[in-house]
């Protein structure tokens, strides 16, 4: 990264309400879940911290919520920033991924290898958005239609490629 930045400091969106917890890679290790507020969207371009310098932020999706967003400090257009590790390697309802990144990503069993693995001191950038239908789900439970067939919604996804 090309500043450093005081991400242990930092606060998130909604951390009154749903307070973080504040660490390093251990906080990566399970697969959490992807946060629209710091999701990665067209345009960014991110860089990630060197293995051994990262600062992550665990904070519940909603308030009362078991669910946790897995939150790595980075550098997003050249601001200090947070990024949900989950935004990264989505799935439609066929578990296709969304691009050849995000199926690399898939290949790892947690955020914590992934991290180690593929993106500790990369750099990657969003170079557009597509569209993929989705499992839709109500409060973490999967919907289902009237006539008992489930429940999609079009959403959309990132492609996303290395820069360096």
């Amino acid at each position: 990264m090309k500043t450093n930045h005081n991400f242990a400091e930092m606060r998130l969106f909604g951390e009154k309400q749903r307070p973080a917890k504040t660490g390093g890679i251990e906080l990566l290790r399970g697969a959490g879940e992807s946060f629209i507020n710091y999701g990665i969207r067209l345009g960014d371009t991110i860089v990630f911290p060197a293995l051994g310098k990262e600062v992550v932020k665990e904070q519940p999706i909603r308030v009362g919520s078991t669910a946790v967003a897995s939150l790595i400090g980075v550098e997003r257009n050249d601001k200090g920033d947070f990024l949900a590790m989950g935004s990264l390697a989505r799935r439609d309802k066929d578990n296709n991924a969304a691009c050849p990144f995000s199926q690399d990503l898939l290949g790892f069993i947690d955020h914590e290898t992934r991290f180690a693995n593929k993106l500790a001191g990369r750099t990657i950038k969003c170079v557009a958005m597509k569209e993929m239908q989705v499992r839709k789900f109500v409060d973490r439970v999967p919907a289902f239609n009237e006539d008992g067939t489930e429940a999609t919604e079009t959403r959309q996804f990132p492609v996303i490629e290395y820069v360096d």
